[in-house]
């Protein structure tokens, strides 16, 4: 018994009528704008993809005509129904990402995401098309942060893609939200960052924020809140966030450069602060067994970025005990 689906016969078809003002092609990818009555019922009108369909790449509101030609304002029949069979522009592999690219009837690939190519088509003797399947589940992108510093609202971001040996820049770019439930932040350029695709809204969301960061304070601060000058990879970012006390502190006096690290509450929508050690000093003791002394060094830690490290010292004869630890 045959398990061989029927394309024409099995396959759900919906009617709708061509308002791009062009010829829709066999297998074309289309876009459903909207509905119109005919004979009572109601029909798609479907469109050729544009910027913003390129934009949104949502399989949602994305078609796949039938194997027959519908002329300008004519009547065709077009599917949801994944897997389908689709005109490629460009050559995919399996498992591909590609959608609709403006002015096209076709899927192309590179940065778009509407759906998965499972692969070509072996009946189509001119190789020319091939099966998709909607995208299902989060679309997800790493990338790297382009302005210096991302402070508030979007920004653009490098994506990195995995070469098949190393991850390496793809040379293209998204423009990317902060996540909803930050009001405000600072991020360095070059920052590491996870985004996903919100069909929802259709925006790129950065999913992993960097929810603690490190300043100086920029002036003696003693009531609730104060100017953080906020630090990055050794240096100042030129941003600054407004840090809040901890909650179980009503008063302190926190001198000016003191390093701070900021961490963000999601409930209370604030930075709060978490005090750091301005210096501490570390020592390390040793047996010389060569000169048969005792000796030491000392570490100084001034921030997280900056410390100063002395050589090795003697510190007495034999017959001194150094302090165990």
């Amino acid at each position: 018994m045959s398990v061989a689906r029927d394309f024409e016969r099995d396959t759900r078809w919906q009617s709708f009528r061509n308002v791009s003002g062009e010829e829709v092609p066999a297998f074309g990818l289309v876009e459903l704008t909207g509905q119109e009555e005919l004979e009572g019922g109601l029909i798609w009108q479907a469109d050729k993809p544009d910027t913003t369909t390129e934009s949104d790449q949502n399989a949602a509101v994305l078609a796949v005509n039938g194997p027959v030609r519908v002329p300008i304002c004519g009547y065709g029949e077009c599917s949801q129904d994944w897997p389908m069979q689709v005109l490629f522009g460009e050559a995919l592999t399996r498992k591909d990402r590609c959608g609709p690219k403006s002015g096209s009837w076709a899927v192309w690939g590179g940065n778009r995401t509407a759906f998965a190519y499972l692969g070509d088509d072996a009946t189509d003797d001119d190789e020319e098309r091939g099966w998709i399947v909607a995208a299902v589940g989060t679309v997800i992108k790493y990338g790297k942060v382009d302005d210096n510093p991302w402070t508030t609202g979007t920004a653009t971001v490098s994506i990195w893609e995995w070469s098949g040996s190393a991850w390496a820049d793809s040379t293209e770019n998204e423009t990317v939200s902060m996540p909803p439930w930050i009001a405000t932040w600072s991020v360095a350029t070059g920052t590491w960052v996870r985004l996903d695709y919100d069909y929802q809204s259709e925006k790129w969301i950065v999913t992993d924020p960097p929810i603690e960061v490190y300043g100086k304070v920029d002036s003696t601060w003693t009531s609730s809140t104060a100017t953080v000058s906020i630090w990055a990879n050794g240096s100042d970012t030129t941003a600054n966030l407004t840090a809040n006390m901890p909650p179980w502190i009503t008063s302190w006096s926190v001198a000016s450069t003191s390093w701070v690290v900021l961490k963000w509450d999601r409930v209370d929508q604030k930075w709060y602060a978490t005090p750091m050690i301005s210096q501490a000093v570390y020592t390390a003791w040793q047996y010389n067994a060569t000169s048969d002394d005792i000796e030491k060094k000392t570490r100084t830690a001034v921030g997280p970025f900056t410390d100063a490290e002395t050589g090795w010292a003697k510190v007495d004869d034999t017959n001194y005990c150094a302090p165990q630890p």
